[in-house]
């Protein structure tokens, strides 16, 4: 399901976007990042482990209340990451910008 052909970087790495429609995410785990063009850059929103991508970014654009037609998605997934792991990793995404 996952139609985008670009990569875009979140912190220190590439990730899998910027999807446009929740409707693109695969209902599987992974990291998602929710970000918001600014420019030629995005501003990170949020980003966190989940264990299915595509709900997870749905719930985000009905819950915030600043979400807007221009919020995109970025995900990043490896088969051997386990809960831990994707927590570690974004965790270190977030420090990657304190």
């Amino acid at each position: 399901m996952m139609e985008c052909q670009t990569n875009i970087e979140v912190g220190p790495f590439e990730f899998n976007g910027p999807f446009k429609s929740y409707l693109q995410l695969e209902e599987e785990s992974g990291v998602l990042a929710i970000l918001v063009p600014t420019g030629s850059n995005y501003e990170l929103l949020n980003v966190y482990a989940t264990s299915n991508m595509r709900s997870s970014a749905l719930m985000e654009l009905s819950c915030r209340t600043n979400a807007n037609i221009n919020t995109v998605f970025a995900t990043i997934r490896n088969e051997s990451w386990n809960a831990k792991t994707s927590t570690m990793f974004a965790s270190f995404i977030w420090s990657y910008f304190d």
